[in-house]
């Protein structure tokens, strides 16, 4: 049996792609920020991807682009009541509320940096297979699925449940990501 002629084409590169969807997408999911700032995550989310920047560094370096959202906000001050009561001095009840708040914005930076680079990576995962099936190496009826992290929630097994959407189209939510923290991701249906 002859072997079967290579296939003369390769992917742009995906990690182009992801580029691409960040500089398009990221930040725009971010709440209870300015536009300066959905800017600025925006840029960082794209040179991370471009130059491999790990999350855990992006988180870094989110950190001091945004603050607290309101909910972490009220999770401060109802910490510093509750030390105040149990009878802490002002100065340990300081130190402690701005370790607890230093600990919500670097919380707040992991997920933004997660959820904002799974996002661009999804896109461009999507933008190949979209290029592929123009190609010609996908047919035109091609799906793609979504993957589930082993610690999937039920909102995303929800979502993967409902099983393979055609290329190019959209799941029942936007995504993945489904939400923030979301690790699910997609890939071409199989049989």
């Amino acid at each position: 049996m002859a072997n079967p002629p290579p296939i003369n084409f390769r992917f742009d590169n995906k990690a182009d792609k992801a580029v691409e969807a960040a500089a398009r997408r990221a930040g725009r999911a971010v709440t209870s920020v300015t536009k300066e700032v959905q800017a600025n995550i925006r840029n960082l989310i794209t040179a991370a991807i471009r130059d491999g920047i790990p999350p855990y560094d992006a988180a870094r370096t989110i950190v001091p682009l945004i603050g607290l959202t309101p909910q972490a906000g009220q999770a401060v001050l109802k910490y510093r009541r509750e030390l105040i009561n149990a009878g802490l001095t002002l100065e340990k009840v300081n130190e402690k509320v701005d370790k607890y708040a230093d600990e919500k914005l670097r919380e707040r930076g992991e997920m933004i940096a997660r959820t904002e680079i799974m996002d661009a990576l999804n896109e461009g995962a999507d933008k190949a297979l979209e290029q592929a099936q123009d190609k010609g190496l996908l047919t035109d009826d091609a799906t793609k699925e979504v993957i589930l992290d082993p610690d999937a929630c039920e909102e995303c097994v929800a979502i993967a449940s409902q099983g393979p959407v055609p290329v190019g189209d959209d799941f029942s939510e936007d995504g993945p990501p489904f939400h923030p923290q979301c690790r699910c991701t997609i890939a071409i249906a199989t049989p």
